[in-house]
C-alpha cells in the first residue's frame, strides 16, 4: 500500500500533538509553520519539516503540491486554512481538513468546496466531551482495543451497491465486525442495522477488526 503524503500546517500544541501520533502510522509527514523555532521542534518526529510563509506563493506551491491530505490546524486565524482551501484544485491536493474558527469561518469553507466532515473544532468537541462525561456518568470514552485492532470508517466498494448486509456477510468474509453504517446523505447513521439493510453507492461503513483484515477491505475498494 502506498503510504500517504500528509502535511499539517500549524505546529501549535494541536498539530505538534497530531504530529506526534501520525507517527506512529503508516504515513508520510511533512510539518509546516511560518515559526522557524516550531519547525526545529518537530524535525525529528516527521518526515519533512519546513518554515513555510504563505505570502511566500512560489514556495506554497513547491511544498503543498499534490499531497494527499492537509490538515490546517492553525488557532490564531482562520485566514490560511480560507486560503489554502481556496488552492485545493490549483495545487491538486487530494483533501483537506480544516480547523474552524467559528460558523462562519466554516460556512465560507463550505462554499469553497471543503466537506463538512472535514471540518473541525478541537475546543467545541473537548466540550461535549467534558458535557458527556459529566451528565451520562455510565458513558464509554473508547472502546479497549488492542494493539493491532483498530475502527475504519470506510466508503463501501462499488460492488457492495444493492447488496444487503445478509448477502455481503461481511463478517465471514473479512474477519471484522460491521458496527455502523452512514448513510450516503452523510447525517444518517444506524447503529443497528437489519441483516436485510441494502447498501448504497456512496454509504460508509464503521468496521472494528484486525488492521490486516481491514487492509483486505481497502485493497477491494482501492481495486
Amino acid at each position: 500500500m502506498t503510504k500517504k503524503r500528509i502535511g499539517v500546517f500549524g505546529l501549535g500544541q494541536f498539530g505538534t500533538s497530531l504530529i506526534s501520533f501520525l507517527k506512529s502510522h503508516d504515513a508520510e509527514i511533512k510539518a509546516m509553520d511560518r515559526d522557524v523555532e516550531k519547525v526545529a521542534a518537530v524535525v525529528d518526529d516527521c518526515h519533512d519539516a519546513v518554515a513555510l510563509d504563505l505570502k511566500d506563493q512560489k514556495k506554497v506551491n513547491a511544498e503543498l503540491k499534490n499531497l494527499d491530505i492537509l490538515i490546517i490546524t492553525v488557532g490564531e486565524s482562520p485566514l490560511p486554512a480560507i486560503l489554502l482551501s481556496a488552492l485545493k484544485d490549483e495545487l491538486n491536493i487530494g483533501r483537506i481538513i480544516c480547523r474552524a474558527h467559528g460558523s462562519t469561518t466554516e460556512k465560507i469553507l463550505l462554499k469553497i468546496g471543503i466537506e463538512k466532515t472535514d471540518i473541525f473544532s478541537p475546543e467545541t468537541e473537548a466540550a461535549k466531551d467534558m458535557a458527556r462525561k459529566l451528565t451520562t456518568p455510565y458513558s464509554a470514552d473508547n472502546l479497549p482495543l488492542s494493539a493491532d485492532e483498530e475502527i475504519w470508517n470506510v466508503e463501501i466498494p462499488k460492488d457492495w451497491d444493492g447488496h444487503s448486509i445478509k448477502d455481503l456477510d461481511i463478517r465471514k468474509k473479512y474477519a471484522v465486525n460491521l458496527i455502523c453504517i452512514q448513510r450516503k446523505d452523510m447525517t444518517t447513521y444506524d447503529f443497528a442495522p437489519t441483516p436485510d439493510l441494502v447498501l448504497q453507492t456512496g454509504d460508509k461503513v464503521h468496521l472494528l477488526g484486525k488492521k490486516d483484515r481491514l487492509g483486505e477491505i481497502l485493497k477491494h475498494i482501492e481495486g
